[in-house]
């Protein structure tokens, strides 16, 4: 479904504030449903401190990524905002952090029990995707210094609100996941639905957010 932002036009070659259907969105998420998830993982609490201090040295990259992505973000205005143009090396890094982050969600939540790799880039052989579809021309609009960036935070807040219920929701289900995980070896679709859309709605909120897209993110869980 494709829903409009009252008052939306199109500024500096891009729409503004224009969602898409989930389908045609530049910015995605894709893991494959757990096959055979390990059932170590899916032991009460010790499975999920196991998975996070096993995350430690990804978390500290990071950690590290985010500040180098902000400062980023304090200089990329000025080519967008005189070339309409988000600089390919840029977008790469940021875009690149993103799916890193999502990659790490992705084994943190269970839906995954591979290691994820220390890439900015998609790893065919791990079994979470984040793509991105590069814009041709980005907003100038949303590049005007503070005004632009004031916008799009703005324009996420029902994003935002939905995100919080959703980790909430996330959490909850995870403490149900494991019984079956752990006594049957299979993991709950209702568990991969919920997990799943919560990485590929975050991806899609800091993506737009950094201005890897001006597209509005769609409302919907699916791919």
């Amino acid at each position: 479904m494709s829903t409009e932002i009252p008052g939306s036009t199109a500024v500096g070659g891009a729409t503004a504030g224009t969602a898409v259907s989930a389908s045609s969105y530049p910015v995605n998420f894709h893991v494959d449903h757990p096959a055979s998830p390990s059932r170590f993982f899916a032991v009460p609490v010790l499975g999920f401190v196991a998975r996070y201090l096993m995350l430690i040295p990804h978390l500290i990259a990071l950690y590290i990524m985010y500040y180098i992505t902000a400062i980023i973000q304090l200089f990329a205005w000025i080519p967008v905002l005189f070339t309409g143009k988000y600089p390919e090396g840029l977008y790469g890094f940021v875009s690149g952090y993103v799916g890193w982050s999502a990659r790490v969600y992705a084994y943190l939540l269970g839906l995954s029990d591979k290691y994820p790799p220390f890439s900015l880039g998609n790893d065919p052989s791990f079994p979470a995707q984040v793509t991105f579809e590069r814009p041709t021309e980005s907003s100038r609009f949303y590049a005007i210094p503070i005004l632009g960036g004031v916008v799009r935070y703005v324009l996420m807040i029902p994003h935002f609100v939905i995100l919080i219920v959703l980790l909430a929701v996330s959490l909850l289900f995870n403490l149900v996941a494991w019984i079956p995980v752990l006594f049957a070896g299979k993991y709950p679709s209702w568990n991969y639905s919920i997990q799943s859309g919560l990485i590929r709605r975050y991806t899609r909120v800091f993506g737009f957010l950094y201005g890897l897209t001006d597209k509005y993110p769609p409302f919907g869980l699916g791919a």
